[in-house]
């Protein structure tokens, strides 16, 4: 509690093709987003190829608990092309 954490997505395109991509990311239920965040985002993204970029999504818990996330995940259209795991 009082303390701010933060949640990296990392979105890699390991192709020679440049890929236009939706991407999903949460923070986690009962978290209070922080620097304007909002609790879910989904935003375009242009990936070049053999690129990375670094999503950052910030929050702070309200009180002591267990808090369950929902991996991010990519789309291209309207197929899911890939989906974090939870560590």
């Amino acid at each position: 509690m009082g303390k701010a954490y933060v949640v990296q997505t990392v979105a890699t395109n390991t192709s020679s093709t440049n890929l236009e991509l939706q991407l999903l990311f949460d923070i986690p239920k009962g978290a209070i987003p922080l620097k304007s965040h909002d609790y879910t985002e989904i935003t375009n993204i242009n990936l070049s190829s053999y690129i990375s970029n670094s999503f950052e999504r910030w929050f702070y818990f309200p009180e002591e608990g267990d808090y369950w996330i929902e991996p991010s995940n990519v789309c291209r259209g309207t197929n899911i092309i890939s989906k974090a795991t939870v560590q």
